[in-house]
């Protein structure tokens, strides 16, 4: 429960261990029919200041919208790429939609089992996405923007009321 559904979306991750960042870089690489909300939630991660990867199509349609971003690898496409930037723990979180094609199936359960290996928060819906957006925004309003030295505070900077508290009011 929170005052608004961020951050009561955030709360709700924590509860599940899955700690969304407050800074750092966000990969983004989206099915062609999901680039528009990727556009809108990519807009709002450049305004908190997150670092924006994405690969090819996701890169043309975010930069063709003014955002500054980083083209990176497929897994096929060369190195370095998705996998590297994991390993080396480059990215903070990761929206990746499936296309349906075979590879891109390959490479998202390659990247799924690679994000839950680094603990690395991971959205396969733009709906997942955008809340996750507005989590992270209702997260900083609430703390003032201040980060811990590691860019989390996990049940920092929230008020804590009992649920009869939040009856009243």
């Amino acid at each position: 429960m929170a005052d608004s559904f961020g951050l009561a979306f955030h709360k709700a991750l924590e509860g599940s261990k899955t700690f969304l960042p407050l800074s750092g870089s966000v990969l983004i690489s989206v099915d062609k029919k999901d680039r528009e909300a990727a556009v809108q939630a990519a807009k709002s991660l450049e305004k908190l200041g997150f670092r924006i990867f994405a690969t090819k199509g996701t890169f043309t349609d975010l930069t063709n919208s003014g955002i500054r971003a980083e083209l990176i690898n497929k897994l096929h496409e060369g190195r370095p790429n998705i996998e590297d930037a994991i390993i080396n723990r480059q990215l903070d979180m990761i929206i990746n939609t499936p296309s349906g094609s075979k590879r891109s199936t390959d490479d998202g359960s390659y990247i799924r089992k690679s994000a839950i290996r680094y603990n690395i928060p991971y959205m396969t819906t733009l709906t997942a996405a955008l809340a996750s957006v507005k989590g992270i925004e209702e997260r900083l309003k609430s703390t003032g923007g201040e980060l811990s030295p590691d860019g989390l505070q996990p049940g920092s900077g929230t008020n804590i009321f009992s649920l009869q508290e939040y009856h009243k009011r």
